[in-house]
């Protein structure tokens, strides 16, 4: 029997009001996206394809005059999946179309193999690829900084190869521990302009990466939970210069949560960051704390106090974006 799936939505963003250099832009945008699918029995398997499109539509006058049009990228993607016994396996491809960009056709796999190896243990491949999206309303939310002068491109992952295993104990404990090889074009990469690291650019350019990716989450009752993840980094090949500044070697999340009454959770969350070194120097590593203490006085209406930046903030995720110093946010939710 066949199974489809199809949805829409349009997202509008205004720009007015931001000051750069002495001007303020009446800058809009509005963003369309369309997701479909159909899957249905073929071959002693399930044949398949999605569809999926973005269109931005712009009104965006630059700081230096440049005027942007829209662009779309539009992917369709066939595949056929089938099990064997214990070996859970996807043959496909993407097929991308994008107006605006270098490339305008481009091609990569989307190939996929689970092996369940015993109760507890299940090995992973993978052969991917595929659009990256790199929206202008995303990146202009990042900091008022941006340089306007440029187009943003999507990005494209032409090639994303990896192995892994993963190993799960009842519904308490799941560890997985995934290695690879990527390529891509029209990566993002943030360039910095000053030492204070207010002026900065974005700029595009081809990416080769080897990582490795360890995650791990433990639950214990309703009592507590344990998450994390760690992905190292190993960026090769020639790049312009001081182009990797803020690429991370290193990107690393801790959250723990534990019940300490009936109603009251205490929740911990840390992020750390370490950066590629460029001419002998790193930016500054994150090291980021967060602490929450929600209560749940009724079933719909709850209090919380979170605690941010703990650690202090002189740090930047983004180049022309430093972390604000430590604060603390009081407030309520209640559930309709």
């Amino acid at each position: 029997k066949a199974q489809w799936h199809f949805d829409a939505g349009m997202q509008w963003l205004s720009r007015k009001g931001l000051i750069l250099n002495g001007v303020e832009p009446d800058n809009r945008e509005r963003l369309l996206r369309i997701n479909a699918g159909l899957e249905l029995p073929l071959l002693g398997g399930i044949g398949g394809a999605y569809y999926r499109q973005k269109t931005a539509m712009y009104d965006w006058q630059g700081v230096y005059g440049t005027q942007y049009g829209g662009l779309t990228t539009i992917t369709l993607s066939p595949y056929w999946k089938k099990t064997w016994g214990d070996l859970d396996t996807r043959l496909g491809v993407n097929l991308d179309v994008r107006s605006a960009a270098g490339y305008k056709v481009l091609l990569s796999p989307m190939v996929t193999a689970t092996y369940n190896a015993g109760d507890n243990i299940r090995l992973l491949a993978a052969v991917t690829g595929g659009v990256k999206d790199n929206s202008m309303r995303t990146l202009a939310g990042i900091s008022p900084y941006w340089t306007e002068a440029e187009r943003i491109r999507d990005g494209y992952e032409l090639m994303n190869a990896s192995v892994g295993v993963s190993y799960s104990q009842g519904t308490w404990l799941t560890l997985s521990l995934k290695g690879g090889y990527s390529h891509t074009i029209d990566e993002l990469f943030q360039v910095v302009h000053d030492s204070l690291i207010i002026s900065s650019m974005l700029k595009q350019e081809g990416c080769d990466v080897f990582y490795a990716r360890l995650d791990a989450d433990m639950q214990f009752a309703d009592r507590a939970q344990v998450k994390m993840d760690l992905t190292c980094n190993g960026y090769t090949g020639k790049y312009s210069d001081g182009i990797l500044a803020f690429k991370p070697v290193l990107d690393g999340s801790l959250f723990g949560r534990v019940n300490i009454m009936p109603g009251l959770d205490a929740m911990l969350t840390y992020r750390t960051m370490m950066f590629c070194k460029v001419q002998g120097t790193r930016e500054r590593m994150v090291n980021d704390v967060a602490l929450t203490l929600d209560y749940d006085f009724r079933p719909n209406l709850s209090f919380y106090v979170t605690g941010n930046r703990l650690t202090g903030g002189n740090y930047c995720y983004y180049a022309g974006y430093r972390a604000i110093k430590p604060s603390v946010l009081i407030g309520a939710t209640y559930r309709f």
